[in-house]
């Protein structure tokens, strides 16, 4: 496995970097023209000062940290969805009964099948994507306090998980935590795909352009025109 062509170019390793570009990219690729754009990127970023405040003011930054922050609290995927589902409606119907001491319950192998789909779920799913992701859309200037300030992001949110699991199950029903855990996986879905961009054979430069860009707006039409001079 190469080192990251951006981390050759930053210890003036240029020899390296065209090697990995080499490993990485097609015949025919023009190695030196992205060398010399990751050197000019690599140049304009080290210009900018590291502060908290720049992960608050730039577009690309605040883009890239809500997808990271939203998906290390949302990691879940459709598998996930439909066992949280599953496992919410077992308990909704029998949770009760096994208080009681009921040992002679329907399907009281469904809740760890559900579990077991879950955790299979997350490990093949969305769950080792965050950390992947979290690498590939931060630029080198905030990298290591945007990740520090995800991570603990993610402590907080798994606090309040754990924290209200119990009272949730003393209150209205154990299925409470399952039904919350199922609406979180599907907005993830929803979140995943309207929101998170596509990274694959991009380069960072690519992504953070992507990042800055605004949403463009569509071309008026004749309709709009007459409702405008409607208004007036």
């Amino acid at each position: 496995m190469p080192e990251s062509p951006y981390w050759s170019v930053s210890r003036g390793d240029v020899k390296g970097a065209e090697r990995s570009l080499a490993w990485l990219r097609d015949k025919g690729a023009d190695i030196e023209q992205e060398i010399g754009n990751i050197n000019s990127f690599i140049i304009q970023q080290r210009k900018k000062k590291l502060s908290v405040k720049k992960i608050v003011t730039d577009r690309a930054t605040i883009k890239a940290f809500v997808i990271v922050s939203v998906l290390s609290i949302f990691q879940s995927s459709i598998g996930a969805c439909v066992s949280m589902l599953l496992a919410a409606v077992w308990f909704f119907y029998h949770y009760d009964d096994k208080k009681k001491g009921d040992d002679n319950l329907p399907l009281q192998w469904a809740p760890f099948a559900c579990f077991v789909v879950y955790g299979a779920s997350y490990s093949i799913g969305i769950g080792p994507i965050v950390t992947a992701i979290k690498g590939e859309i931060f630029p080198g200037h905030v990298k290591g306090l945007a990740s520090g300030v995800t991570t603990i992001v993610l402590a907080v949110s798994s606090f309040i998980v754990n924290k209200i699991y119990q009272p949730l199950d003393d209150g209205p029903g154990m299925y409470i935590n399952y039904i919350i855990y199922c609406v979180v996986s599907f907005l993830t879905i929803v979140f995943t795909l309207t929101f998170v961009i596509e990274t694959k054979g991009k380069s960072l430069q690519d992504i953070q352009t992507k990042l800055n860009r605004k949403k463009e707006k569509k071309p008026a039409t004749i309709d709009d025109l007459y409702n405008n001079l409607e208004r007036q």
